[in-house]
């Protein structure tokens, strides 16, 4: 589109004004749209630049409210895996849902831990958000659209809950491997006591 890069979302909006300001600049008649400056101070309340105002305003607060209540159910989601050991694909699954990502991915250094979507982002340069928690041992990787400033705080408190739940399967994992060499040493002093048991007489 003339040498200059577009963002595909607004490459339409972009080639109307183009092909409008061609055809004024080839002579045709195309009327021209003139935005002026409306004082709202002395509009009657029922005016409609007021109305559209307020209905606005009712719909961002209505977006904010459903966000919110979207992330404290994914908070409260999060807390209670930690508790119940629950699945973490399914919990970044739900994430990924939440802000309307691509994938969704937990590493530990170069390590994917766990990845959930089409096409995960492997490391930090190819997210397209990235939450690092822990001194930057893990992060969280979105993939998709670059999140709010405002949704950081959340991805902070999910990222560090995910790095719960792994920390909390490994000990789980070493726990389980402990108990069997406990048997496994049980077992070997057993043996060995019935065989000298044996051996003696």
């Amino acid at each position: 589109v003339r040498g200059v890069p577009v963002d595909g979302k607004l490459r339409d909006a972009v080639m109307v004004r183009r092909l409008k300001s061609d055809l004024r600049a080839i002579g045709e008649r195309f009327p021209k749209r003139n935005v002026g400056r409306v004082e709202i101070d002395r509009l009657p309340a029922d005016a409609p630049e007021l109305a559209l105002s307020g209905l606005l305003q009712r719909y961002r607060r209505a977006r904010e409210a459903r966000r919110a209540s979207r992330e404290a159910e994914l908070l409260a989601l999060f807390a209670g895996s930690i508790l119940r050991g629950a699945d973490l694909p399914a919990l970044l699954d739900r994430v990924r849902e939440t802000y309307g990502q691509r994938a969704v991915t937990l590493i530990q250094g170069p390590t994917v831990l766990t990845a959930v979507g089409e096409d995960p982002p492997s490391s930090i340069d190819d997210a397209d958000t990235a939450v690092e928690v822990a001194d930057g041992e893990y992060a969280l990787l979105l993939g998709g659209t670059r999140t709010r400033a405002a949704d950081r705080r959340v991805l902070v408190a999910v990222a560090n809950q995910a790095v719960g739940l792994v920390r909390q399967a490994r000990l789980a994992e070493e726990a389980g491997a402990a108990t069997a060499l406990a048997e496994s040493d049980r077992l070997r002093r057993a043996l060995l006591s019935a065989v000298g048991h044996d051996l003696r007489t």
